[in-house]
């Protein structure tokens, strides 16, 4: 009896779930990894990642799905990108320490952006900080600072980041719902998948010859069949005036 195609894709949409949940906590764990280091592992992570997903997602589902495992592709690359702004700010909102530092040194760096062409100057700033808090540089994100200037700066006191301009951030609730959002699309594109995997696992399955099969029935027939036809053909009288002759016998 057949089973009806419904209980192939019910038993892929559990598989295709989980994979989503591991891929999303994969990507929470990895952004929390890569803001305190620097932007090129995230751009770096956010394009390998998500090229690999919608490429293991066609593999997987062939060309009549590639749609929707490459959907799943940008939504990892769009999770990467917001979802490191939105782990710093977290960090920095539950973990930060605000104080009064005191500008030292300037550190000036041309940005370039893919092809070259400079795109601006970056200013990193070596700072004297009260006792107690780590010695790291003050990013100011592009703002120039005079030396001797005394700021107001938020240093993360877990993780590496380097001092923040200003107080404390708020959580913005926009790049978390575009986070969320983006969760929600992996989940609903992953279970999908999971069930139609199931059902092409079905089909390859049925597409296998199988032992003791029809093929090898038919084959078996065929067999006893020739041998009943050349038994008979043993058997059967030859002409008038002719006889069998058995071994043993005279005449």
């Amino acid at each position: 009896m057949r089973r009806p195609y419904w209980v192939s894709a019910a038993a892929g949409l559990p598989v295709g779930l989980g994979g989503g949940a591991l891929l999303i906590l994969g990507l929470r764990s990895y952004e929390t990894w890569a803001y305190p280091r620097s932007d090129s592992w995230v751009v770096y992570g956010a394009l390998i990642g998500g090229g690999l997903v919608g490429l293991v997602a066609w593999v997987a589902t062939g060309t009549e799905f590639s749609g929707a495992g490459w959907i799943m592709g940008l939504a990892f690359l769009l999770h990467c990108f917001c979802g490191t702004i939105l782990a710093e700010q977290q960090a920095l909102h539950d973990h930060g320490r605000e104080a009064t530092v005191t500008v030292l040194t300037e550190h000036a760096h041309r940005d370039y952006d893919d092809i070259g062409v400079q795109t601006g100057i970056s200013y990193l700033y070596d700072v004297a900080v009260p006792p107690g808090l780590p010695h790291r540089p003050l990013d100011t994100a592009g703002s120039r600072l005079a030396p001797g200037q005394r700021v107001l700066a938020t240093v993360g006191l877990k993780g590496q980041a380097d001092w923040q301009l200003g107080g404390r951030p708020n959580v913005s609730h926009f790049t978390a719902s575009l986070v969320r959002g983006c969760e929600l699309l992996i989940l609903v594109v992953s279970t999908g998948l999971g069930g139609v995997g199931g059902v092409m696992l079905r089909e390859r399955l049925r597409s296998r010859p199988r032992s003791g099969g029809p093929d090898r029935r038919r084959a078996g027939t065929a067999t006893q069949d020739a041998t009943a036809t050349t038994d008979g053909a043993t058997d059967r009288p030859g002409p008038p005036g002719t006889g069998t002759r058995r071994p043993g016998c005279l005449g």
